[in-house]
């Protein structure tokens, strides 16, 4: 028979049950930071690919209405006349294709918020579909910089319809829908026109 000395005695029960619980409250704790840390990853990734989408849309924008010169024609009258039409939604223009474009006449294009909720770009290929630039909006809204009528100064206008020149800049205002990963965009696009020609 053994006899246990005092200094050789092992755990009591509730000294394990003690251990065991503290054990668990650590294996939760890290749990619940793992947990968390993916679902910040995610967000995060979900985050930078809307940030993306909107640094995209910006980009083709800006090439579209800075690196393509809008065109200014001249009617009967022999006074320049710009093919251009600006409201608080969509935005009407006529632009030079690129050289290497075949056929390399001026198309009439428009762009446009869609059903309230997609921002569009119909370049006037005449197969009915325009580009999709941007999903999950709340609105997209467009205002003019310029003059409101002949030697008046410049002001930001929600529409343009001056005929006799292009507006200097649009602005160009992106509200997400609610569940939407980004914030309200905003930028402003600085518009420049080619030689006019006859009609």
């Amino acid at each position: 028979m053994t006899c246990v000395r005092p200094d050789q005695r092992g755990f009591s029960l509730l000294e394990l049950l003690v251990a065991m619980t503290i054990l668990g409250m650590v294996g939760a704790a890290i749990a619940g930071a793992v947990r968390f840390g993916v679902m910040t990853f995610e967000r995060g990734g979900t985050h930078m690919a809307a940030l993306e989408q909107l640094h995209s849309v910006e980009l083709a924008l800006r090439n579209q209405f800075e690196a393509l010169p809008l065109q200014l024609v001249r009617g009967a009258d022999k006074k320049a006349v710009a093919v251009f039409s600006g409201q608080a939604n969509a935005v009407q223009f006529l632009f030079s294709p690129p050289a290497s474009a075949r056929p390399a006449q001026e198309v009439l294009a428009t762009l446009e918020a869609r059903h309230g909720n997609i921002l569009t770009l119909d370049l006037g290929a005449g197969d009915g579909q325009p580009r999709v630039l941007m999903h999950n909006l709340q609105s997209a809204t467009f205002s003019y910089f310029g003059p409101s009528k002949p030697n008046a100064p410049s002001i930001w206008q929600d529409s343009w319809s001056q005929r006799a020149r292009l507006p200097d800049m649009i602005e160009v205002t992106l509200q997400p829908a609610q569940d939407a990963d980004w914030v309200q965009h905003r930028f402003v696009i600085a518009l420049h026109t080619q030689s006019s020609r006859s009609l």
